[in-house]
């Protein structure tokens, strides 16, 4: 689209999320955008149909996130916005884990857990980027971003012990567990559908 769009601030905030979670699912942009499904899903709509996102159809009528491909800016343009959004992060982060310092464990675990989930969701998007045709023609720039996020989770690295490993190791199983059940059901359903299928031709 050539005219400028304007967001209101929860469209700014889910394309934010769209970008940075690409094939991202409505209840877990709802979760991370802090509104509720129905909301999200209405804005998500709404994005789509500016052409800024687009969707793949999951089972049971779900949809997968991304951003459109049409809109994307031009590589260095998407590497220095990504690289301002990196530093933005990594500032917050920073600024957080000196400020938790002495305070209660629950607050401390708090804060890395939703440090390393903020950090993996950045990184994992920076892979997709680089393993996706379009890039792999001039990857080193992301490359190094990607070097410098993973500097970045060695130096975070130092202040994890037992309770903080447990319960960011805990958060990715639960991730890994959730992308699992919809591959599961997926397959469940489409074994299913040949099952049908199969009957109604006998």
């Amino acid at each position: 689209m050539s005219e400028k769009i304007d967001l209101n601030q929860y469209e700014k905030r889910l394309l934010k999320i769209v970008k940075e979670n690409p094939g991202i699912n409505d209840l877990k942009a709802a979760k991370l955008a802090g509104l509720t499904k129905e909301t999200t899903s209405k804005y998500l709509k709404r994005l789509h149909e500016y052409g800024l996102i687009e969707f793949q159809r999951l089972q049971q009528n779900e949809k997968a996130w991304f951003v459109s491909r049409k809109n994307f800016p031009n590589l260095e343009t998407l590497r220095k916005g990504m690289v301002e959004d990196y530093e933005i992060m990594e500032s917050k982060i920073k600024k957080s884990l000196e400020l938790v310092k002495n305070k209660p464990d629950r607050e401390v675990i708090s804060i890395y857990r939703s440090s390393y989930k903020k950090i993996f969701a950045f990184r994992d998007a920076i892979t997709f980027i680089i393993t996706t045709d379009n890039f792999r023609k001039h990857p080193k720039h992301w490359i190094d971003l990607q070097i410098r996020i993973d500097k970045f989770l060695k130096e975070l690295a130092k202040g994890v012990d037992d309770k903080i490993f447990a319960q960011v190791m805990k958060d990715l199983n639960q991730r890994d567990s959730e992308a699992l059940d919809e591959i599961d059901n997926f397959l469940k359903t489409q074994i299913k559908h040949s099952e049908l299928e199969e009957s109604n031709n006998l």
